[in-house]
């Protein structure tokens, strides 16, 4: 799997509340879940600067494990599934050298 990039993004409580325009760089780790019709799609992306991969959710193109993503948009902290990076734009490139 490619090294993962790093990571430019709050990492508190009170900052996952920021304003958009956030940076997050990473790899793909794992698509739990993708919908084709719409391109809705929840991500594990391995951060630098992170122990455990990211969690991912939004309107993204189909990508796969491996991928590399540059996201910009914001942190969101759901109730029930704690924090969330919300992408606006994206880059996908291939993470295969």
């Amino acid at each position: 799997m490619p090294e993962s990039v790093s990571l430019c993004c709050a990492t508190t409580s009170d900052e996952l509340e920021a304003p958009s325009g956030t940076r997050l760089e990473g790899s793909v780790e794992r698509v739990t879940f993708y919908n084709p019709e719409n391109g809705f799609s929840v991500l594990r992306v391995r951060v630098r600067g992170h122990r455990e991969p990211v969690v991912v959710v939004g309107t993204l193109p189909a990508v796969q494990p491996g991928e590399r993503l540059a996201l910009r948009e914001r942190w969101q902290t759901d109730p029930q599934h704690g924090a969330q990076f919300r992408p606006g734009d994206n880059q996908v490139s291939s993470g295969v050298s």
